[in-house]
């Protein structure tokens, strides 16, 4: 049975003597990056990979120790990534979010 307490998600099995086990499963929501050429794109999806339509929060990139936050519109946050060419790390950095990371080419 999984249960959410706060941001986390637990799921509790009985085992045949009886005895319960409770395992952390992960965060509520987590972030999924993409990039699509001139943008990045985080979505923010439930644990169980839906599309969070009502998140409308904060959502904190963080491109090579730079970091830039903009508002989530229906759980999807979008960052203009204009640079020059090279290999870039993003990731998100939010603290109630698991947080996604990407590899960029650009």
């Amino acid at each position: 049975m999984k249960t959410i307490e706060g941001n986390y998600v637990y799921e509790t099995e009985t085992t045949e003597d009886g005895a319960s086990i409770t395992k952390l499963i992960g965060m509520t929501k987590r972030t999924e990056l993409a990039f699509t050429g001139t943008h990045i794109t985080a979505t923010v999806l439930n644990y169980e990979g839906i599309v969070q339509f009502g998140y409308n929060d904060p959502v904190t990139f963080e491109v090579e120790g730079s970091t830039f936050t903009t508002n989530a519109i229906n759980g999807v946050a979008t960052m203009e990534f204009d640079v020059d060419p090279g290999t870039y790390t993003v990731r998100t950095v939010n603290a109630d979010l698991a947080n996604g990371e990407l590899i960029v080419n650009a």
